[in-house]
């Protein structure tokens, strides 16, 4: 048996030592400051994969029981066979990297941030799927290409594959923290790679203070655009990548791998919501903060999941506090927008009744956060968001009210009421805020439409009506004709149902009475002495003539449709915004 033992390991020797310096690395490639000149290089593993999984048997043997007696001949093949297999680690990360230092994933798609393999082995790949069977290789990393697509997969189970039994091989001569080294090393640079691929840069405060809105805007854009990709294709690709390579080490090799190669990007990642949340509140940065907010908020189960190792907490802690960050600024802003609706000072009237700017602008920013329901509900728990919303949509209604009282003309007043409530339900209805205020909210304003418009007809058309109950046609002339010049200008801004309903009750008050009274004029004898002005037709015309800006045009153009504006309107847009600002009504 010793005789047959020794037999066994002098073959086992010669095998071994063949095939190890047949790949010893070249005296040229050891000059090479990197552990691979990857223009000379000649890889084991894409030269002869026969030979490749023969020099990994090798090694394994050098480590077996029945290998070379001669202690120091085992002892100069490990150390030939770590050098090559240090060399061929790390040709292989940075050959599979190729595809981010050419600039492929310049279009921000996020589809291969940094955690593909799909330039390694390209011409080879007829070779390898006939020749050699991986098959076990996809069962197992399976979960960690099936979003690639198919010419990318082979390659990127080959380069895996390869990766795996290299670094176990390197184990396996003690090279353990050689080989964690360089996989960090590299990694670590494509994940910074994947993040400028992405759009993301690394910002500062001051940096961000200094920026104008628009800057600000573009680059909450391009965060939120490429947050998805960031964190469940970037990041969650590189834990999977990670615990596949180093399977079978320890958790501590596996984690302070990880966290070494990520914890910088993704901190810095998610640190850029909260630098935003801290920078100059304005009305408009609402939007961008809501934004924000929400991705984070359908992140946070993957972050949690991903940088679950405790050397990671700092990753967590920071998705935690940008989130709760951005909820207190949001919750600021919505309260400093019910503050500024409340102490809004207006400038006059129009003269026309239209809708004011802090009506058009405030139901245009509730029609924005209703989109965000669900976040809001999140950040307002003391109070539900249903409520928030109707008592916003209350001190408007009440500052509407009060604008009212400073018309001249209580006819006009309710006009002016009537529009901008009846705006107010409307987008109501149009929008996710009806969810949000109920059936009962609107069908109130209806109500409320419906007294101002009766009301208007009241006081606008009385002394007509009241000059036809008394059958003086000299009077109707007068009271008819300054009845019409005083309303000329007045505007209804639901040219459809509202104004046609508002010019039948006119048409019912006016226009009926006097054609009845023209009649009994024109065929009394007894009535020579009274003018006969109007013809009802006349009457008619002039009426549909009334509240659709139609006469006196050049005054009342500025304050006819939704969410016109006037000349001051537009100059005040331009100014920019500091908090919640509405132009001036």
């Amino acid at each position: 048996m010793a005789v047959n033992g020794t037999k066994i390991r002098r073959s086992l020797s010669t095998s071994v030592e063949s095939i190890i310096t047949k790949w010893d690395v070249a005296p040229a490639t050891e000059t090479s400051q990197a552990p691979d000149n990857s223009s000379f290089f000649k890889s084991i593993f894409y030269e002869n994969r026969d030979d490749a999984r023969l020099f990994l048997d090798a090694v394994s043997d050098l480590n077996s029981p029945l290998s070379s007696s001669d202690h120091s001949l085992t002892r100069r093949l490990l150390d030939t066979a770590a050098k090559r297999l240090q060399k061929e680690f790390y040709h292989i990360l940075s050959t599979s990297r190729l595809r981010n230092r050419e600039g492929d994933d310049d279009d921000g798609d996020g589809s291969n941030g940094g955690s593909e393999f799909s330039d390694y082995g390209d011409e080879n790949h007829e070779h390898d799927r006939s020749g050699v069977d991986y098959s076990y290789y996809k069962e197992d990393v399976r979960y960690v290409i099936q979003s690639l697509g198919e010419e990318d997969r082979l390659p990127a189970v080959v380069a895996m594959a390869d990766l795996k039994a290299i670094a176990e091989s390197m184990a396996s001569t003690g090279n353990t923290k050689e080989c964690v080294n360089i996989y960090r090393t590299i990694r670590k640079s494509i994940v910074e790679q994947g993040m400028y691929n992405l759009g993301f840069k690394r910002f500062s405060q001051s940096h961000l203070r200094k920026l104008k809105s628009e800057s600000i805007s573009q680059l909450v854009d391009s965060w939120v655009a490429g947050s998805n990709s960031a964190i469940k294709a970037l990041f969650s690709g590189e834990r999977i990548l990670c615990e596949y390579i180093f399977g079978n080490f320890s958790l501590q090799v596996k984690e302070s791998c990880f966290a070494d190669i990520t914890i910088d990007s993704a901190f810095l990642f998610l640190q850029f919501p909260e630098l935003i949340a801290a920078t100059k509140r304005s009305g408009q940065n609402i939007y961008q903060l809501l934004q924000l907010y929400k991705s984070i908020s359908e992140l946070s189960p993957d972050i949690q999941s991903i940088f679950s190792y405790e050397s990671t907490t700092t990753v967590r802690s920071q998705a935690a506090r940008s989130y709760h960050n951005l909820a207190d600024s949001i919750r600021a802003l919505t309260w400093d927008l019910e503050s500024s609706i409340e102490k809004h000072k207006f400038k006059g009237t129009d003269g026309v009744g239209g809708l004011d700017p802090l009506t058009v602008q405030t139901m245009n920013h509730l029609v924005r956060l209703s989109e965000y329901n669900t976040e809001l509900s999140t950040i307002f728990t003391e109070e539900s968001i249903s409520s928030l919303i109707t008592r916003l949509l209350l001190v408007l209604l009440c500052k509407i009210d009060t604008k009212s009282e400073k018309y001249k003309n209580v006819g006009l007043s309710y006009i002016f009421m009537a529009n901008n409530v009846h705006y107010m339900k409307s987008l109501v209805m149009e929008s996710d805020l009806a969810e949000l205020v109920g059936d009962k909210w609107v069908v109130t304003q209806e109500k409320k439409v419906k007294l101002f418009t009766e009301s208007y007809v009241k006081h606008g058309w009385r002394r007509v009506a009241e000059s036809l109950a008394e059958e003086d046609l000299s009077k109707f002339n007068s009271e008819f004709l300054d009845a019409y010049r005083l309303q000329k200008n007045w505007v209804v801004n639901d040219q459809g149902r509202m104004r046609q309903q508002i010019l039948a009750v006119v048409k019912k008050k006016v226009l009926i009475p006097y054609s009845v009274l023209y009649k009994k004029r024109t065929v009394d004898e007894d009535s020579h002495y009274d003018v006969v002005r109007f013809h009802p037709d006349d009457v008619d015309e002039y009426i549909e003539a009334l509240l659709c800006g139609t006469v006196g045009k050049s005054k009342s153009k500025s304050s006819t449709g939704f969410g016109s504006k006037s000349g001051s309107s537009s100059k005040s847009a331009k100014a920019g915004w500091s908090g919640w600002r509405f132009l001036p009504g």
